[in-house]
């Protein structure tokens, strides 16, 4: 934190650039901002990061702009321009950013990239994602697997095993 969060207890601790060079391995707070820096892991009410990074965070609202986190579990998460490895929420916003797994109730992805995004409902504009499951998607994603496609997947590599088991079975010299 810096010399001058100590002075005012009243304001939110701020991590900022070289506050952090003795790697604090975790961090708790109600609010907390982390500016051009990084934390090994937070808990918090409210966690806002910029152009900084965290690998385990843990809050009811994260806000990532110009960053990024490894694994975010929250109520709600908004990244702009920034990334997210692994993210569980009630409620996830993306905007011009990166989401490796995003499970959410309600996904909202805007020009951005996913690779999986398993959520009730999807809102997407001039995204892309690897696999989208999804009870109900609105706007323009472009997604290589979709629900019905990951299914017919699901079916045919069950299909693909299943004979080849079979197959196996009947070879002579096989059995068991």
């Amino acid at each position: 934190m810096t010399e001058h969060d100590h002075d005012h207890p009243d304001l939110p601790p701020e991590i900022t650039g070289g506050d952090n060079d003795d790697g604090a391995s975790h961090i708790e707070a109600d609010v907390l901002s982390i500016n051009q820096s990084g934390v090994e892991s937070v808990s918090a009410n409210e966690v806002e990061i910029y152009q900084g990074g965290a690998n385990i965070v843990n809050a009811e609202h994260v806000s990532i702009h110009q960053g990024g986190a490894n694994v975010v579990k929250t109520q709600t998460m908004d990244v702009e321009q920034g990334g997210v490895f692994a993210a569980r929420a009630e409620s996830i916003e993306v905007e011009s950013g990166l989401v490796g797994v995003a499970i959410a109730d309600r996904a909202s992805v805007t020009n951005a990239g996913a690779g999986v995004v398993i959520a009730r409902r999807v809102t997407a504009d001039h995204s892309r994602s690897l696999i989208t499951l999804a009870q109900s998607v609105e706007g323009n994603v472009e997604t290589v697997l979709d629900t019905r496609g990951a299914l017919l997947a699901g079916l045919a590599a069950g299909a693909v095993i299943g004979l080849f088991f079979l197959v196996r079975w009947l070879l002579p010299g096989r059995r068991g």
